[in-house]
């Protein structure tokens, strides 16, 4: 018989943990639901973090089994076993030639998800031409030479690993007026790394700042120096983005690298995709004044 001191309604056990079950599943549902910068939001004394990497291209043919180099290995598989997102610049005619190894390699990062791809131009290397105002790829050259070079690279990026390229960043170039009108031709890219407009207001694309530095000198990741930037920085961005570029890194460049971001992330920054901040879900007014931003 009921113990008539005791409510009716009192749960058991078996009740309390399908109950406890069901608020745990709501949770992740909410969680799930919300904003991607939401899920990926930082704070003033601990940003988001924004790796972006660039230079990406395959090995040759035949010198490595993995499809990209040793030391492009190294980082991604650092970042792999730390569980850390971060985002690769692909030049673009490294995805000309049939390298089936690192096209591979390319969709099993994309699968993964861990590691977010952006266009990175077309060209590795680029000839000034003076005579004609030619500074970069994306510096005095023409309109149509500008929107083939992000077309191609966005092509192939499509045709060889399924990947429609959501950022831009020019390779050894600034950009010029038209770059930016170029890009609005591609309403799959929503941001862009640094260089940007006056009138950004009028295009598409998100600029991403740099308020912090990895690479003092260029090439040479410095935690000293990264430390004296990100102590600097401009605390009403919600994020910090790092640029550098693993393929020129020696051992030293390389712990200096992980000890930053090992040191990042023992402060409590989570680490981001850049379209977990800059997505295409935002409104153009909504991208540029609030996300990353704190008031």
């Amino acid at each position: 018989p009921m113990n008539m001191t005791q409510a009716p309604c009192s749960p058991t056990l078996p009740q309390t943990i399908r109950t406890l079950r069901f608020a745990v599943v709501a949770l992740l549902i909410a969680a799930c639901s919300l904003p991607a910068s939401a899920a990926c939001g930082g704070t003033p004394s601990t940003p988001a973090v924004l790796l972006k990497l660039d230079d990406l291209v395959g090995a040759a043919a035949g010198k490595s089994a993995a499809g990209v180099s040793p030391k492009w290995e190294r980082v991604t598989r650092f970042l792999e076993e730390n569980k850390i997102p971060a985002s690769y610049g692909i030049i673009g005619e490294s995805l000309e030639p049939a390298n089936e190894a690192y096209f591979a390699w390319l969709k099993e990062r994309s699968t993964a998800g861990l590691i977010e791809f952006w266009n990175h131009g077309y060209r590795f290397k680029f000839t000034p031409n003076p005579a004609r105002g030619e500074k970069g790829e994306f510096n005095g050259t023409t309109a149509e030479a500008q929107a083939q070079s992000i077309g191609r690279t966005q092509q192939l990026a499509k045709e060889r690993i399924g990947v429609a390229l959501r950022g831009f960043g020019p390779h050894s170039s600034a950009v010029d007026a038209s770059t930016f009108t170029q890009l609005d031709g591609f309403p799959e890219i929503r941001y862009a790394w640094f260089y940007g407009p006056v009138d950004q207001a009028t295009h598409q694309a998100t600029v991403v700042k740099r308020p912090t530095e990895l690479e003092v000198p260029i090439f040479h990741p410095n935690f000293d120096a990264f430390l004296k930037t990100f102590n600097k920085r401009d605390r009403s961005l919600g994020y910090i983005a790092l640029q550098g570029h693993p393929n020129e890194w020696d051992d030293t460049g390389f712990d200096a690298f992980t000890r930053i971001v090992l040191w990042l992330k023992s402060q409590g920054s989570p680490f981001c995709r850049p379209s977990d901040l800059f997505s295409e879900s935002s409104s153009s007014a909504d991208r540029r004044t609030s996300i990353g931003a704190f008031a």
